[in-house]
Formats: C-alpha cells, structure tokens, sequence
C-alpha cells in the first residue's frame, strides 16, 4: 500500500491529500488522491464505500439504494 501514497509529498512539505479504503482482510479496494488545493468529499467516500459493501457492479453516479449492473 505503501507505493499507492509515493510522491505524494510535494514542495515545502505540504503533502497531497490521499485517502483509501481497506477491507477487513487487509486488501486495499479504494484509493483517491488529489491535489492539496481541491476540496474533499465525505459523501463520496461514503457512497464509494456503500458500493464495495453492495458486491455488484455500479453504473456510473450509482446511489445507495439504485439498481446494481446485472
């Protein structure tokens, strides 16, 4: 997992933010980063991990709830 996050300290220290999603077996299954000027998103990062639960496949702007890919 280690490698994912490289390179992610910039200019006078200031770090990117990075954040990741691991599953109970220690398997990393999400990873973002994205410049240390951009804004984050919980509700994206709670929807991404409602689609891992979900074990279907997920069209693109799926929402809790929706239809899976068959």
């Amino acid at each position: 997992m280690a490698r994912i996050f490289e390179g992610l300290l910039v200019d006078k220290g200031i770090a990117l933010r990075g954040r990741c999603i691991i599953d109970p077996d220690g398997v990393l299954q999400w990873a973002n980063v994205s410049n240390w000027s951009t804004g984050r998103s919980v509700d994206e990062v709670l929807r991404t991990l409602a689609a891992l639960q979900t074990c279907g496949r997920m069209p693109c702007g799926w929402q809790p709830g929706e239809a899976t890919i068959q």
